[in-house]
C-alpha cells in the first residue's frame, strides 16, 4: 500500500491519469511507499520525493516538462523505486 500526495495542478491535462497510474504502481509494491509530486514555484519542472517509512529511505528528483505525462512520470518513479532496492 502506498500514499500519493499530488500537487499536480488541476488544469494539467494528464493530472487524473497520472495520479491513477502512480496509485496503481504503488498498489503493486510489497513495501509501503509515500510519493509526493509538487510543481516548482519558479520553474516548469516538478519535484518528486519518494519515501519508505519502514527504514527512513528518502530520495528526490525532478521531472522536466517534456516528461510530465503518464508514461514519463510513472517511468521516472519506477526507476527511482528500483534504485532504492
Amino acid at each position: 500500500m502506498g500514499v500519493l500526495v499530488s500537487g499536480i495542478p488541476a488544469h494539467h491535462p494528464d493530472k487524473t491519469a497520472i495520479d491513477a497510474a502512480v496509485r496503481s504502481l504503488l498498489a503493486q509494491l510489497a513495501d509501503s511507499w509515500s510519493v509526493r509530486i509538487e510543481p516548482a514555484q519558479t520553474r516548469a519542472w516538478w519535484t518528486v520525493t519518494i519515501e519508505r517509512p519502514q527504514d527512513g529511505y528518502c530520495s528526490g528528483f525532478f521531472i522536466e516538462p517534456d516528461q510530465q505525462t503518464v508514461d514519463g512520470v510513472v517511468s521516472a518513479i519506477r526507476a527511482a523505486l528500483e534504485d532504492a532496492k
